[in-house]
């Protein structure tokens, strides 16, 4: 498979998985808009590799995955999925820790355990999703530390809108990404909290989640001025596209888990309106925005 089939290949694959992040890359130069698409195109093959593969292969598929992803990272890969991350970390010098750090975050879900605490769920976050945040800034042009933990913030609001939504389809697989401490506080439990007669429970810790999220998306959007012009719009437009799923969860409320959450087209160009005006205020005095070292802080150490 040559590059241009590689893209074509992955442009459907995101089209198919993804349409808010579709809606959103079509803002992008035609260049980033195809190594955003291979780089969904790999971080969805890892991801359906362990869901649709049954408990008793997980184990083996994890190591499969480790495998192929270290011989993508010296330049070895052979299945398509894993050439395009050659690819992408070559041509973007992305580090090789992030992709190793999305594969643990595979191991996370092929070994699953309920989240104890928020932490432990947030740590869950960066690595299935903050740390493609991180490697999308570098296909950005993007690497400045200052701008870094932003878009690595941005992709845990995702990621925390992402659960708010499917808690229920989540339990129907046998997982709760719910922290334990948070069922708690609600007084419910993993055998109950997707009980209908608990879902005003339910509710209202999922609204806890969202408000995480909503934190995180802030500071997503503080970042967006160390983005070139377009990027800059095209995260936005994302950041409001994804945050709008999180605000119908919380208007539906006992009622949000009946049928999936999404954003129609009239709603996406809301988004992208909102998206456009943000940005062009922001065109209007490119300010520097004063961020404080990083120091790993999405290690959560």
């Amino acid at each position: 498979m040559n590059r241009a089939e590689l893209v074509r290949h992955c442009q459907k694959s995101i089209a198919k998985g993804s349409k808010t992040f579709t809606f959103a890359s079509r803002f992008f130069s035609r260049e980033k808009m195809q190594d955003a698409a291979i780089l969904y195109q790999w971080c969805r093959h890892c991801d359906d590799a362990i869901d649709a593969c049954p408990p008793e292969g997980k184990h083996e598929q994890l190591q499969i995955l480790r495998q192929k992803t270290g011989e993508a990272l010296n330049g070895l890969a052979s299945d398509v999925p894993f050439r395009a991350l050659t690819y992408l970390v070559k041509k973007h010098s992305i580090p090789a820790h992030y992709p190793l750090e999305l594969i643990e975050g595979m191991a996370m879900d092929a070994e699953f355990s309920i989240p104890a605490n928020e932490q432990e769920l947030k740590l869950y976050c960066y690595r299935v999703a903050g740390v493609v945040g991180l490697m999308m800034s570098h296909v950005m042009g993007v690497s400045d530390e200052k701008a870094l933990r932003h878009a690595c913030d941005m992709g845990m609001a995702m990621q925390l809108t992402n659960i708010s939504r499917d808690v229920i389809d989540d339990w129907k697989m046998n997982r709760c990404y719910l922290p334990l401490d948070l069922l708690a506080r609600h007084g419910l439990t993993v055998e109950n909290f997707a009980g209908e007669e608990n879902r005003e429970r339910l509710v209202a810790a999922v609204n806890e989640v969202l408000t995480w999220a909503d934190e995180y998306y802030r500071s997503g959007e503080a970042g967006t001025p160390f983005l070139s012009r377009t990027s800059a719009l095209v995260i936005l437009i994302a950041r409001f596209t994804y945050a709008r799923i999180g605000d119908k969860v919380r208007v539906a409320g006992p009622r949000a888990w009946d049928t999936r959450q999404y954003t129609s087209g009239f709603e996406k160009t809301v988004c992208l309106m909102k998206a456009a005006w943000i940005w062009l205020k922001q065109l209007g005095g490119r300010r520097k925005f004063q961020v404080a070292p990083i120091k790993q802080v999405w290690r959560f150490q």
